[in-house]
């Protein structure tokens, strides 16, 4: 991430304890400050942040000079708080509380949160929150920190308020047990960019960043070391853009998502722990696109899990690379609902490379449901086992821990893709046939000829193509875009 300087204006005070604290300004993010914070009350300042916070007026600028802060700050107006720079301003937390009950990010206002925000039009910017306060000990350690914290940056969805214009941006948030950054105010808008999340994973349903019943964006960040990185729930149109994900058991995922769509755009996902997705949608009630990123590394890439509305959701210009574990899938498609019953589910997939997995393509489906794919101009190549899987599937051809399930219908198109590598180039176990016309399968001879992998099961694969498609993008492309600025 570039460095960004500070312009500090300072003023003694020289007169008496009531002299106006000092301005302090960021270059161009804002007008000088009117109240300050500073270690010991230096500069003019409060030596609290919390006491700055208390003192400013609505719509006012709180400058926070360096130093270290032991507090847990509470944000009931509109205003800035604006740090010296990551690397100047470190927030700890006062109280360790970090797992005080099960099923609820605040658990009814006891656990230890670094920031409570209770108000709209909240910004922070340029400051550290890291939940491991040395002199505290809560004996819950994950990747060598003791969690004190339970939430970096959260809204206080008890007040039943749809808070909105919640920005973070150059906020550094790490070793937080529950939530690094979470948009909870359901109806809220929000928008975090140019952040570094760290080490998020207290317990199964830790989220880096997080939006419930929202809209906004989440745009430039790093996320490393989480159970679940960037994800939105019943969200009002969301766009994922230009993320980079690392170390972490979820890359993006999108529940429920509703209003305009969400997007999910130009991220990097890589690394992943043993079992690790990539990116997933799940049960959508309006379209998600999911295009251009660049996901390598995890056991699942790309995945939908049926739909609560007739959509499909579209998986476009993507490069999806495995590292052909067991039980690994480049795309998963299914009706299953993990738990919530099973629906329909429809995907369109076109010029995405998806290599070096057990099974590129796993499509399941269940009975009285039906599976609609629509896949062009694609290359999926380097499977291990099987480029294509369709069907109800036998336990050993699901993805670890899914149950098997009786053949749904499908109706499943595969044209213009390459379709190379793996013994078997698809293995069709439903009743419906598999319509692959006009692909390449890896020689001119088409399937079973040297080569060239064979079929199973239903598979309408005439004609043939004699050649590679001239629609499938480059294997070896790689969309870095500019991630590099991170």
């Amino acid at each position: 991430m570039t460095p960004h300087r500070f312009l500090l204006i300072t003023t003694l005070a020289v007169a008496s304890f009531a002299a106006a604290p000092p301005a302090f300004a960021h270059g161009h993010d804002g007008p000088p400050a009117a109240t300050c914070a500073a270690p010991g009350g230096a500069h003019g300042c409060y030596a609290t942040i919390q006491a700055a916070i208390d003192a400013a007026q609505p719509g006012d600028t709180v400058a926070v000079f360096p130093g270290r802060y032991t507090e847990n700050l509470t944000i009931d107006k509109p205003l800035t708080l604006a740090g010296a720079g990551e690397n100047a301003v470190v927030l700890i937390p006062a109280i360790s509380s970090p797992n005080p009950c099960e099923g609820s990010s605040l658990c009814g206002g006891s656990a230890s949160s670094l920031i409570l925000v209770r108000a709209s039009d909240v910004t922070v910017h340029d400051l550290t929150l890291d939940g491991d306060n040395p002199a505290l000990t809560s004996g819950i350690v994950r990747d060598g920190a003791d969690l004190d914290a339970r939430n970096g940056i959260i809204e206080d969805y008890y007040a039943n308020t749809p808070f909105q214009h919640l920005t973070v941006y150059r906020v550094t948030v790490r070793n937080i047990y529950l939530r690094g950054i979470y948009a909870s105010a359901t109806g809220g808008t929000f928008d975090f960019h140019d952040n570094r999340v760290d080490n998020v994973q207290g317990d199964y349903y830790s989220i880096a960043m997080f939006a419930f019943a929202a809209s906004g964006v989440f745009r430039h960040n790093i996320v490393s070391r989480a159970n679940d990185a960037i994800s939105a729930n019943w969200s009002e149109g969301i766009q994922f853009l230009d993320n980079v994900i690392t170390r972490s058991a979820s890359g993006i995922h999108t529940d429920n998502a509703g209003g305009p769509g969400d997007v999910v755009r130009g991220n990097r996902i890589a690394h992943g722990t043993p079992g690790s997705y990539g990116i997933f949608v799940f049960v959508p009630y309006t379209a998600v696109s999911v295009t251009r990123n660049t996901v390598e590394g995890v056991d699942v890439g790309l995945s939908a899990f049926g739909q609560a509305a007739p959509v499909s959701t579209t998986f476009a210009d993507n490069v999806v690379r495995g590292r052909r574990a067991p039980g690994s899938v480049g795309l998963f498609l299914t009706t299953d609902q993990l738990g919530y019953g099973s629906a329909s589910v429809s995907a369109t997939l076109q010029h995405n490379v998806i290599s070096r997995f057990e099974r590129g393509v796993v499509l399941e489906s269940d009975p009285g449901n039906t599976l609609t794919l629509g896949a062009t101009c694609n290359a999926i190549e380097g499977s291990s086992q099987a480029a294509v899987v369709a069907g109800g599937l036998a336990p050993e051809a699901t993805i670890p821990g899914d149950p098997p399930a009786g053949s749904g219908t499908q109706a499943v198109t595969f044209s213009q893709n390459d379709i190379r590598g793996g013994a078997v180039a698809v293995d069709n176990r439903g009743a419906d046939p598999v319509s692959a016309a006009n692909n390449w399968w890896g020689c001119p001879g088409g399937p079973g000829a040297p080569g060239c992998g064979t079929l199973a099961g239903g598979v309408a694969s005439t004609p043939w193509l004699a050649q590679p498609s001239a629609c499938v993008p480059p294997s070896g492309r790689a969309r870095r875009d500019d991630h590099d600025r991170h």
